[in-house]
């Protein structure tokens, strides 16, 4: 086998003098490039973005980017921001993972306002989705930012018998549209 090692603790450079690409290889095939304008593809040898994963794979690829996150448990999980700039310091979005219990979690939308995110969308491990709210009380249901406990729509179909909240459209302030239903 053959090594290439480093020792001391300045950095280490890999560069080329010239405008060429480095590659990473294994069994004489290109793995890994990065473009002399600082674009890096794995599995292409020409990436058209700063990060560019390409799969060649006829079947359905189910695992092209993985994120772990090696803590354990409840309210674990792994996020993607979204800034305009460096070190975070302009929030835009970001999609997050969060373990609430063994082998269940839940995927969050959140959006920056004020350069401080909040959630705009949950989709829980059962199946519910939210909007406006974190913690969905139904199937579908859709919260009025800033107004706590109303529902501008919420559906509940398949938990056993109805009740009030099983349909419940509700206009905001100053509209004639009140649904409630039940049977």
């Amino acid at each position: 086998w053959s090594e290439l090692s480093h020792r001391g603790t300045g950095d280490f450079s890999l560069q080329t003098l010239e405008p060429a690409a480095i590659k990473l290889r294994t069994a004489n095939t290109d793995r890994m490039v990065i473009t002399p304008g600082g674009n890096v593809g794995i599995g292409t040898a020409t990436p058209n973005a700063p990060l560019d994963i390409s799969v060649n794979s006829g079947a359905n690829q189910l695992r092209t980017l993985q994120l772990i996150n090696l803590g354990a448990g409840v309210g674990t999980g792994n996020a993607i921001e979204f800034n305009t700039s460096v070190a975070g310091a302009n929030k835009v979005a970001r999609i997050r993972s969060y373990v609430t219990a063994t082998g269940v979690g839940d995927l969050m939308f959140d959006t920056a306002n004020a350069n401080s995110y909040g959630n705009a969308m949950t989709l829980k491990g059962s199946g519910d989705v939210g909007i406006g709210i974190a913690n969905p009380q139904g199937s579908f249901d859709v919260r009025e930012p800033g107004v706590a406990g109303i529902a501008r729509f919420l559906i509940v179909p398949d938990r056993g018998l109805p009740t009030s909240n099983d349909l419940l459209l509700m206009a905001k302030t100053g509209a004639n549209i009140e649904i409630f239903g039940s049977q």
